[in-house]
């Protein structure tokens, strides 16, 4: 998910945890979209302006490596607090959820229509 969208992501994992989902689990989840996010970013940097990336490469590689760590804790220790495979694996579903990404389409694209007037 966070390949796609860290914010979209992490919102779908919170309405989850809200639903009693494993917490554990969530925050590893939201914590390793919001590692993805920078590496994203970084990546979109080299494509657009090496200077800029470059300049951002060390501070988004501590963060990336970073929530790694992190990420594998949360992970860990639901998975130990559990004792059990089911928890560990909810049934497979798509992550990203419909109304979601169309709210995220719909805010991008007013914004970005939005952008030339101010």
């Amino acid at each position: 998910g966070g390949m796609y969208s860290s914010t979209a992501t992490t919102i779908i994992l919170a309405r989850k945890s809200r639903q009693g989902g494993p917490a554990g689990q969530i925050a590893a989840g939201i914590i390793s979209a919001t590692g993805m996010m920078y590496l994203r970013l970084l990546i979109l940097a080299f494509m657009f302006n090496i200077k800029i990336a470059q300049k951002l490469l060390p501070g988004f590689f501590v963060l990336v490596m970073t929530s790694i760590p992190i990420a594998w804790y949360f992970w860990w220790q639901a998975h130990s607090m559990t004792g059990s495979q089911k928890d560990c694996h909810p049934e497979h579903k798509n992550p990203l959820e419909l109304k979601t990404a169309i709210v995220f389409g719909f805010l991008f694209a007013f914004f970005g229509a939005h952008r030339s007037i101010f």
